[in-house]
């Protein structure tokens, strides 16, 4: 046969190849894999040379499990085609799961190069984030953000953030963190951070908080703690906004300044010294208030101060048109709420920011209170202990926060298991597992989180304080969902129920029981076979600077008011760096009196060991699946073992590391059938 012959030849194969080729693609479209497969294969017998085909059979092998043979057909696509973006992309995909990584980095670069998508740019992240490099690891994500804002993308822009040393040098980088923290792409906390030290950057911002730190505690007026243009600069900066009204911060160079800038405001208010009246001025001190009221009213407070706000709360109540300004400083104080003439003035029409501190600290504590007599009492409280834990928690919502993550990808309890410990020595509970108990639900947070993520699923949240469930009830309606039950229980008394659960959450309540161990049998009377439970429990090792904060605490008398907390945390802050109570203030609990109570005040806390874990388990027949850590901890400079290691190797390591379990031991346990 002649050159011509062959040709002709070829095409008139890849002639009649095109209707095979097509009918292959709509299987494939259509999600019929077998179909697609064989189709795939039948072009590439009349067509050898058949790049696409090569291509889907190699994606499609990735797609089954097959990695190795996808990284093959791949390799043969890109022989024919070598700048077929696709097949490079489904290369370094095949090569990232058989931990090649930097060959698939090479290949996820080359087919952005191409084509650039954002997914690729999450996969390339993706890749980065393994290999600790952070700051690439954002970059990439920007860049996938500015193509197409995707779920995966805002997950792993919080990821990279929560961990990052350096911050990027890109542009665009602060608006997409501050639409981050304003959107809740996660929850805003986990943005606190590495939004103050982006804002630390800024000359305006440093040099307050250096002339707050540096003066402290001598009051000054604004135009001392800002000089001439300062406040008006930082007054204007989203991203300070966006922190101050969305979640509590743990810094105490900034916790100094906005003291310092209340305390200015008040003044200001009364006349001694200058007040910058204007929208950017309004927003920035209703921000200040949102952020007080966040944070429980938790900064240092003087008597003169008490007596101010007394004065400017009957001013207010007395005046027919109050300034807003004046407005925002009692609400930097105490809640607007409390004020007599509240219901006049919230009817009245003013500036945005302070329409929604109104919203904030008025209309919902209202509407909070409303729900006391909606959310039953499904068991008694009769507990000594269980009564003062639940007596502590009635004072305020406990935690209050503003913003919860954005929805997630949905999921099962079986894919939610296989997502937070892959290859966990897990038994599947099948599409029926639909019950989950959250025992110990506090205000919500993450029962509206599990709800958004599992809306096939029946949640049944409970908690000892009323106070906290009317907080997540109002909220929970206000976002729309309807697959949670709440109701005020005491764990001790929960079996008395009759019902049983699929999975059973329990997350930092046990160790604050008068017999952790004995709420944990009875939660466990309520397990299904084979169903799981997810529990986190107060390391001893771990806790060594709680403890002796709380001795600190205790030496100097300070009860668990709130004007004791605030004293109390005035005297940790002025503790020496080298003292063992200091290192408490690097934790966010520490900066709202509410969370500050829990962490250092609480009426009852007992402490965990992983051995004595260890004997639980086995005694009750529960089989441990693995710690759930944190982004932090994944990503530590120690070599910590596999999350689904035994607890003898986790012991090991804690001896070795005892800070790593700082927050809480969180792991999941499955009960043996």
């Amino acid at each position: 046969m002649g050159r011509k012959q062959r040709g002709a030849t070829q095409r008139g194969q890849a002639g009649s190849s095109r209707p095979v080729f097509d009918s292959a693609l709509a299987h494939l479209r259509a999600n019929r894999l077998p179909e697609a497969l064989a189709l795939f294969k039948q072009v590439l017998a009349l067509d050898p040379r058949h790049a696409d085909s090569l291509y889907h059979l190699g994606s499609i092998a990735l797609r089954i499990g097959h990695p190795q043979d996808a990284i093959s057909l791949s390799r043969q696509t890109l022989a024919l085609v070598a700048d077929h973006a696709e097949a490079h992309r489904t290369l370094a995909d095949a090569l990232a799961v058989t931990g090649q990584l930097l060959e698939a980095e090479k290949h996820y670069e080359r087919a952005l190069a191409l084509k650039p998508d954002a997914i690729t740019y999450a996969n390339l992240a993706t890749i980065y984030i393994r290999g600790n490099n952070l700051t690439l690891a954002v970059l990439a994500v920007i860049r996938g953000l500015k193509i197409k804002e995707t779920t995966k993308l805002r997950s792993l822009f919080v990821g990279c953030l929560q961990n990052a040393i350096s911050i990027p040098a890109d542009g665009d980088f602060r608006m997409f963190l501050t639409r981050a923290v304003l959107e809740a792409w996660k929850r805003p906390g986990d943005l606190a951070a590495v939004s103050l030290s982006l804002l630390k950057t800024d000359p305006y911002i440093s040099a307050a908080l250096a002339r707050a730190v540096h003066t402290w505690p001598q009051r000054q007026t604004l135009a001392e703690l800002y000089g001439q243009e300062g406040l008006s600069s930082i007054a204007r900066d989203p991203l300070l906004r966006a922190l101050l009204e969305s979640t509590q911060f743990a810094d105490i160079g900034l916790e100094r300044l906005l003291t310092l800038t209340r305390s200015a405001l008040l003044d200001a208010i009364a006349g001694n010294g200058d007040l910058p009246e204007n929208e950017d001025s309004l927003a920035f001190f209703c921000a200040l208030a949102q952020q007080c009221f966040i944070n429980d009213y938790v900064f240092a407070l003087s008597a003169d101060e008490q007596e101010k706000v007394h004065g400017l709360g009957d001013t207010l109540n007395a005046a027919k048109s109050p300034d807003p300004h004046a407005l925002a400083a009692f609400a930097a104080y105490q809640p607007l709420h409390t004020l007599a003439s509240r219901d006049a003035l919230q009817d009245r029409e003013w500036p945005a920011p302070l329409r929604e501190l109104f919203t904030r600290q008025v209309l919902e504590p209202l509407a909070e209170r409303a729900m006391r007599g909606g959310i039953p009492q499904l068991t008694p409280i009769g507990n000594e202990i269980s009564a003062l834990v639940r007596e502590q928690y009635e004072e305020n919502p406990y935690p209050r926060w503003i913003k919860t993550a954005s929805d997630g990808e949905h999921r099962s309890i079986d894919q939610h298991v296989h997502t937070r410990l892959p290859g966990a020595p897990y038994r599947p509970l099948g599409a029926d597992a639909t019950d989950i108990l959250i025992a110990g639900c506090g205000t919500g947070q993450q029962v509206i989180e599990r709800a958004r993520a599992m809306p096939e699923l029946r949640i049944t949240a409970v908690d000892l304080s009323l106070t906290s469930l009317c907080y997540a009830k109002y909220r929970t309606e206000a976002a729309g969902i309807r697959n949670i039950e709440y109701g005020q229980a005491d764990i001790l008394e929960l079996g008395s129920l009759g019902r049983s659960f699929d999975m059973i959450v329990c997350s930092g309540v046990l160790h604050h029981m008068q017999d952790p161990l004995k709420g944990w049998r009875t939660l466990l009377s309520l397990l299904r076979p084979n169903g799981v439970m997810d529990i986190a429990l107060y390391s001893e090792v771990a806790r060594a600077d709680i403890v002796a904060a709380r001795e600190v605490i205790a030496r100097r008398g300070y009860g668990g008011s709130a004007d004791d907390i605030r004293r109390a945390r005035q005297d940790i802050m002025a503790l020496d760096d080298s003292d063992p109570a200091k290192t408490v203030t690097d934790s966010r609990d520490f900066f709202g009196t509410s969370t500050c109570r829990d962490l250092l005040f609480h009426v009852q806390e007992e402490r965990f060991t992983i051995p004595r874990i260890k004997r639980f388990l086995d005694e009750e027949g529960l089989e441990f699946l693995g710690f759930l850590l944190k982004s932090q901890q994944k990503r530590s400079n120690y070599a910590a073992p596999s999350a689904s290691a035994g607890l003898d190797d986790w012991h090991d390591f804690e001896t070795r590391h005892p800070a790593f379990f700082r927050g809480m031991y969180q792991f999941l346990v499955q009960k043996k059938s």
